[in-house]
C-alpha cells in the first residue's frame, strides 16, 4: 500500500524547510530552534535525558521559559493563552519513567526518530487561560510538545485520570505529526467513504465516520487513530464496531485497514495503546 502524506492547515515554505530535520542550524538567539545545553542539572535522570537527545535528537527540558514554549516563526506567540507551572524536579524522573512505559515503548526507534518534536517540555501544569479551569496535560505548539504532571499530582492520580493523561499524550503526539504533515495512512483509507456526501447526526456512522463532522480525509484518519489509541477493543466492539451501529460495515473496514497498516508498516499496534488499563 502506498502511503499518503497529509497536508493540513496553512503550510508555508518556512515550515516545510523546518520540517526536514530536527538537527537544523539554530535560528536567531532565543528563536524557535535555539540549541540547548544539557544536562540542565545534576540529577540521576539527567543522564537519561542526555542519552535521549543523542539517540532521538530531541531535547527534554524541565527548565524553560515562555519563549521556549511558544516560539514560532508563523505567529506572534500565545503568551497570554497559557500559564505554566514549573516542573517539580523531584518528580521529573518519575515522569520520564511514566513516559517510557506509556508512550515511547509503543513506537519503534525509527518512528520516534522521525516523528518526535525538536523539544519536549516537562511542566507541573499548563493552564489554558481562555477556558476557565482548563488544564492542558499535553499540548503542542510549533516544534514542541509540552507534558504536564511533573509534580506530586502524578502520584495522586487515579487510574481513570492516568488513562486520560495517557490518551492526551498520544493524541498530542499524533496532532503534532498532523501539524507537520507527517501523519500517514494508507491510500485506500480515503476511498472507503464518499467525502462529497455531507454527514449528519443520523447517518454519519453509516457513512463510515466516527465523528459527526469528519471534515477532510486527513481529519477522518486522525479521528480514527485517536479513537483506537484511547479505547479498549471490547468497548469498541460494543460501540462503533457493533453491527447495529456500523450498519454499512465501513467503520470496521477503516478500523481494520488502519490497524493492519500500522502493524505491517511501522510495527505499531495502535489497539494495544487503547487497550492499556494498568498504570
Amino acid at each position: 500500500m502506498k502511503k499518503t502524506k497529509l497536508f493540513f492547515g496553512v503550510v508555508t515554505l518556512m515550515l516545510a524547510m523546518a520540517a526536514c530535520t530536527k538537527k537544523e542550524a539554530p535560528l536567531v538567539a532565543g528563536g524557535p530552534n535555539i540549541l540547548y545545553t544539557l544536562p540542565q542539572g545534576s540529577h540521576d535522570y539527567d543522564s537519561i535525558i542526555l542519552a535521549f537527545q543523542k539517540k532521538y535528537h530531541t531535547y527534554i527540558l524541565y527548565r524553560f521559559n515562555m519563549r521556549d514554549f511558544d516560539a514560532s516563526p508563523l505567529k506572534n506567540g500565545v503568551k497570554n493563552a497559557y500559564l505554566l507551572g514549573p516542573a517539580d524536579e523531584a518528580y521529573v524522573g518519575k515522569l520520564l519513567t511514566f513516559l517510557q512505559q506509556h508512550w515511547f515503548k509503543y513506537y519503534p526507534d525509527s518512528f520516534l526518530k522521525e516523528n518526535l518534536p525538536f523539544k519536549l517540555l516537562l511542566t507541573a501544569e499548563a493552564k489554558y487561560t481562555p477556558k476557565k479551569d482548563s488544564i492542558c496535560s499535553a499540548c503542542t505548539i510549533y516544534n514542541q510538545i509540552t507534558i504536564g504532571n511533573a509534580s506530586p499530582q502524578l502520584d495522586r492520580m487515579s487510574t481513570v485520570e492516568k488513562k486520560a493523561f495517557v490518551n492526551a499524550i498520544h493524541k498530542t503526539f499524533f496532532q503534532y505529526m498532523k501539524n507537520w504533515n507527517k501523519l500517514i495512512f494508507p491510500e485506500e483509507f480515503g476511498k472507503i467513504s464518499n467525502y462529497e456526501i455531507k454527514p449528519d447526526a443520523k447517518n454519519y456512522q453509516a457513512l463510515g465516520y466516527v465523528t459527526k463532522s469528519p471534515g477532510s480525509i486527513v481529519e477522518d484518519a486522525f479521528q480514527y487513530i485517536l479513537l483506537i489509541t484511547s479505547t479498549p477493543k471490547d468497548q469498541l466492539d460494543k460501540g462503533v464496531l457493533d453491527p447495529t451501529i456500523d450498519s454499512s460495515g465501513l467503520i470496521g473496514k477503516k478500523y481494520k485497514l488502519l490497524t493492519e497498516y500500522y502493524k505491517s508498516k511501522y510495527q505499531i499496534d495502535l489497539q494495544s495503546i487503547g487497550n492499556a488499563t494498568t498504570f
